[in-house]
């Protein structure tokens, strides 16, 4: 029963996230569509053309993508192990919901420091690179970031800065 219920709310925070992405997309496609380009496709929406990338500044425009998502998501989640790493020396035999308290401190420092360095460190790279947001493909962007959260989660693992945990 106990399994029943975690695969429930699992189910639940996933339909909910992907409403809230498609969600927040359609508003951006439309806010899109209707101020710069009413002949505007999803396809295009989406920089989902591929056949760009076969060409150098297509090259390039991907490793910005994958580069500036790679940066955000191994930031966040390293970030997020060192920070419930340094909070760990405040939460020793304290209650377990404390435990909770200091993640959720350390995410929302790690959030806002996080998200303040990489916004900062994507404007270099798009002003060095001489790109908007909108040339530089969307999945391109998530996949890196993907790819630094996996990252990120290792070495935050693997390289505690707290020497009394």
């Amino acid at each position: 029963m106990q399994i029943t219920n975690h695969i429930g709310k699992t189910v639940v925070i996933f339909v909910v996230t992907w409403a809230l992405i498609v969600a927040s997309a359609q508003i951006a496609f439309r806010m899109t569509k209707e101020n710069d380009h009413p002949d505007l496709t999803w396809s295009e929406f989406l920089n989902l053309e591929t056949s760009h990338l076969t060409t150098k500044s297509g090259i390039r425009l991907l490793f910005i993508g994958l580069s500036t998502g790679f940066l955000f998501g191994f930031l966040n989640n390293a970030g997020v192990w060192q920070g419930l790493d340094a909070l760990s020396v405040m939460g020793s035999g304290v209650k377990p919901s404390s435990v909770n308290n200091a993640s959720q401190v350390s995410e929302i420092v790690n959030d806002l420091f996080i998200t303040a360095i990489s916004t900062y460190i994507n404007i270099a790279i798009y002003e060095k690179a001489d790109v908007t947001l909108r040339q530089v493909p969307l999945w391109a962007s998530l996949t890196g970031t993907f790819l630094g959260s996996l990252v990120g989660i290792w070495v935050g693992k693997h390289f505690k800065t707290n020497p009394f945990a």
